[in-house]
């Protein structure tokens, strides 16, 4: 008992025989996402996190001249696209407001 004790105090937790070791939060360093290793539980969240990270089809490369470029010119369409969309925007405002006045009269 004295011994489950003490190591309840050193921040390890006792169940039964096996002991399993917690972060001490009183002395240890933090070590980041790393510190849940100790147990089976911990491999598993471990394990989830990092299947989390895992992106589709996203790799760590480096890009090439022609990625960039053809990156550039989706970016100039895409701001034609929503500039149009704003214009059409406008002019349903500006037409709906106009209806609105003739209804009123």
């Amino acid at each position: 008992m004295k011994a489950a004790l003490s190591s309840l105090r050193n921040g390890e937790d006792w169940l039964g025989d096996q002991q399993a070791t917690v972060v001490n939060y009183k002395g240890a360093k933090p070590r980041g996402r790393n510190e849940i290793i100790e147990t089976p539980l911990g491999l598993r969240q471990l394990e989830d996190w990092n299947k989390e990270r895992e992106f589709s089809g996203f790799r760590e490369e480096r890009p090439s001249i022609k990625r960039i470029i053809s990156l550039d010119g989706e970016l100039k369409v895409l701001r034609e696209m929503v500039a149009r969309i704003f214009e059409q925007q406008e002019q349903l405002i500006t037409e709906n407001l106009e209806l609105r006045e003739r209804c009123k009269e």
